[in-house]
């Protein structure tokens, strides 16, 4: 049997209230010039062989991710450069960026970057790091190690805020549960293990990043570089992106809640639907009542 003008009128209310909801979905986060930004300058916590200042080339001052399209956009902000800095103590003699992970699993009970592992969206983004994979690109399944030991780095957590105590990693306290499980061990950084390789990494142009925010610090070697990616199936909901330098000389957590791909419907054509459904159901019930007069 067809429903009735009524029913559909209310299954459209319903379809289009739905879409609204979808829509205006609080985001995770700091919105910044259209950046969900995380920002890491509280403090100079890039420790540099002692140095925690304005010269330091191991600080991270920021992260932000949005959405363009059907991309993701990453842009940081830090003293390190893309390509790393040449240092006599490491193994390869460059130290430079870990891969970015993202946990679409946090906020979830029990949740943490140790439970996480193997369920991690990775993104080598920087071609010279030690990751263990051996391609740039986006990669599911991913499980992390820990590259710090080859690049002179910090033993723990636990060891690095012994040193740099007033640190903080983005969105998160240095003390936070999420990490909890590397107080005393050495947090992985890059790539180690993965199912698949979905997508590539294309570096934006200075151009995209003129809307990054500058740091509240000041810096002598202040860096922006950004890197974009189409987004991968999975790609939608709440997550907890981490950052990490080669060293773990500094890092930056960032929360944030991506889009489903089916959100049809913008909040100003969906308020339209909503008139329309309404004003169906009246007007066939206006129609009713007058041929129940004319009868």
């Amino acid at each position: 049997m067809n429903k009735s003008f009524a029913q559909k009128a209310a299954s459209a209310l319903v379809v289009a209230l739905g879409a609204i909801a979808t829509v205006s979905s609080a985001q995770a986060g700091t919105l910044v010039n259209g950046w969900n930004y995380a920002r890491d300058d509280y403090s100079y916590d890039g420790y540099n062989n002692g140095n925690l200042s304005a010269t330091s080339q191991y600080d991270i001052y920021g992260i932000g991710i949005k959405e363009v399209g059907n991309e993701i956009w990453v842009g940081v902000s830090a003293s390190t450069p893309l390509t790393g800095v040449y240092s006599s103590a490491a193994a390869d003699q460059n130290i430079g960026w870990g891969d970015l992970f993202l946990d679409f699993n946090y906020g979830k009970p029990n949740n943490s970057f140790a439970s996480a592992q193997g369920s991690l969206i990775g993104i080598r983004f920087a071609a010279t790091n030690d990751s263990g994979v051996s391609m740039t690109g986006v990669y599911t399944g991913v499980t992390a190690k820990s590259v710090t030991q080859d690049n002179s780095g910090f033993s723990s957590l636990n060891q690095y805020a012994t040193y740099v105590p007033n640190a903080k990693i983005g969105d998160l306290a240095l003390n936070d549960p999420y990490y909890s499980g590397y107080k005393y061990a050495r947090v992985p950084n890059v790539i180690s293990s993965y199912s698949s390789r979905v997508g590539d990494v294309t570096a934006l142009l200075p151009s995209a990043l003129v809307d990054l925010p500058n740091p509240a610090l000041a810096s002598n070697n202040l860096i922006k570089f950004g890197f974009k990616f189409e987004r991968p199936v999975g790609f939608s909901g709440d997550y907890l992106g981490s950052l990490f330098l080669e060293c773990f000389n500094d890092s930056a957590a960032i929360r944030g809640n991506s889009r489903s791909r089916s959100v049809p419907v913008p909040p100003a054509i969906a308020g339209v639907l909503v008139a329309g459904a309404l004003g169906g159901w009246r007007m066939a019930k206006r129609k009713k009542q007058l041929k129940a007069v004319v009868v």
